[in-house]
């Protein structure tokens, strides 16, 4: 993820995702997932050093083909947590000012869906739908320029 400050609290940026999703249908059992997309974070400081985040993100997804054809979808994930700012200054920046360090830790809720291919014959290529919701615990350290 990269994110740029858009104002006191928000921060906008954009990331990437990449997920190994069981699929009992397919030749391996796995599909891999790639999902780069937008974000938006919240940050709210609690105390000095320590602040309350929460993220969303919209992401396309782009699955693999193991056994049927390559799909494509979309997806999204929220997710709240905080973060603990442990150094100060990772590199003094040209203006002087240091790059804070931070360890995070988010948990949340993510979907990821893909859009159902038909096989010709107006069926689609499977009977279940194409959908993975799981609840990721995202754990992390970022900087700051």
């Amino acid at each position: 993820m990269v994110e740029w400050p858009a104002g006191a609290a928000l921060f906008l940026g954009i990331e990437a995702s990449f997920l190994s999703l069981e699929d009992p249908y397919g030749v391996g059992g796995h599909r891999s997932v790639v999902l780069p997309g937008g974000r938006a974070r919240l940050s709210f400081e609690l105390w000095e050093g320590f602040t309350l985040d929460g993220t969303f993100s919209v992401t396309g997804a782009l699955w693999s083909s193991d056994g049927f054809s390559s799909l494509t979808g979309w997806g999204y994930r929220v997710a709240f947590g905080g973060a603990w700012r442990f150094r100060d200054g990772l590199a003094e920046r040209a203006d002087g000012a240091d790059t804070p360090l931070w360890a995070y830790v988010q948990l949340g809720r993510q979907v990821v869906n893909a859009f159902a291919e038909e096989d010709g014959s107006g069926r689609a290529e499977r009977d279940q739908p194409v959908v993975a919701a799981f609840t990721p615990l995202t754990v992390g350290v970022r900087a700051g320029w």
